[in-house]
């Protein structure tokens, strides 16, 4: 059962696409999550009854913010964004024994670039964490449409901004369109000459 401060607040949701912050009695945030629709999203986690995991969540729960966004991939790109800033106790838990996926791109000759679950201390370059594989997956697939469609010059995409994690101490390698792709991820620009 919600305390009347939280049915308040349940009660005052609105029907759009954001991201909701649930915080404990502290003032810590425990939980991050996006919703097509916020009023019925967050009103389910008080409405509904649950178990395990999402029911010890939802019990420390004390209070909770809200983020308004324009479209839904917008909320997914908060969303990770508020993960990576945060990291909220529940989301690492719950996602326990997958873990989180990055991008990694490996520092060979022939570089590759593979969705990975682990940071490894093996002069490659990782990028995310991200929130699932398919996260992953756009980013790898966005990517390659820009270096496609923008040979002569990487331009800065939303969907990277602030989704970056390099691994420390590695120099970038000059090879064909490499550093492109890592400033790219890196949410930075570079010019091929």
């Amino acid at each position: 059962m919600a305390s009347e401060h939280l049915e308040h607040k349940l009660a005052l949701l609105p029907d759009k696409p954001g991201c909701y912050l649930m915080k404990n009695i502290n003032d810590q945030i425990i939980y991050v999550g996006k919703a097509k629709n916020l009023k019925n999203r967050v009103r389910s986690y008080f409405k509904s009854s649950h178990t395990g995991k999402v029911a010890k969540m939802v019990s420390e729960v004390a209070d909770f913010e809200t983020i308004v966004t324009s479209t839904n991939k917008e909320s997914f790109l908060l969303e990770i964004t508020l993960i990576q800033k945060h990291q909220p106790y529940f989301n690492i838990k719950l996602k326990k024994g997958t873990g989180y996926p990055y991008i990694k791109i490996t520092n060979e000759r022939d570089p590759q670039i593979k969705i990975v679950s682990k940071i490894k201390k093996d002069g490659g370059y990782y990028f995310g964490p991200y929130p699932n594989v398919y996260a992953a997956e756009e980013t790898m697939h966005r990517n390659r449409i820009s270096h496609r469609s923008h040979s002569a010059r990487c331009e800065k995409t939303a969907l990277f901004h602030n989704m970056v994690i390099a691994a420390p101490n590695l120099v970038l390698p000059d090879i064909g369109n490499i550093h492109c792709v890592v400033l790219h991820l890196m949410g930075e620009h570079c010019d091929k000459r």
